[in-house]
């Protein structure tokens, strides 16, 4: 039976390297083992790597979640949108300030059109329209029709 060994060692030098050892056991005919061919490989960046990776996506979610909370703290959200896909991701406080579960939400351009009151919706458009073509920032304001009935801008 094949096998996938890692492991840490320390030399006399005091470095540590970690290890992977690749290898098969050799039996003779009666099925005694006789002796093991394979590789080692020093793995010891490959583990660096990873250990980096997971320190860059903890202080990553250590810093979203901050955000999260400043936003919460602002009442003040943030969005971005796939011009291609038209799919777009909403912050959890841009779909609260539109009255909508996070959960729940299908964050696409047609879905955000479906919030905004229906003589708004021109308007919308066409100033998206007009920020694709010219890329030029705009100003907008726009009413919205949250989920609970309520109206604003």
């Amino acid at each position: 039976m094949p096998f996938d060994v890692t492991y840490r060692v320390i030399r006399p030098d005091g470095e540590v390297r970690h290890l992977r050892e690749l290898g098969e056991p050799i039996r003779d005919d009666s099925g005694r083992l006789i002796r093991s061919v394979g590789t080692i490989q020093n793995i010891t960046e490959q583990k660096r790597i990873e250990e980096t990776l997971r320190d860059s996506e903890a202080s990553l979610r250590q810093s979203e979640q901050s955000l999260a909370n400043a936003q919460r703290i602002a009442h003040m959200g943030n969005w971005d949108r796939n011009i291609v896909t038209k799919v777009m991701h909403w912050s959890d406080e841009t779909c609260r300030i539109f009255g909508l579960d996070p959960e729940e939400f299908g964050a696409t351009y047609d879905a955000f059109l479906d919030a905004v009151h229906p003589d708004d919706r021109a308007l919308v458009v066409d100033k998206t329209n007009n920020l694709i073509a010219s890329r030029e920032p705009y100003s907008i304001e726009y009413r919205l029709l949250r989920p609970d009935g309520a109206s604003g801008k």
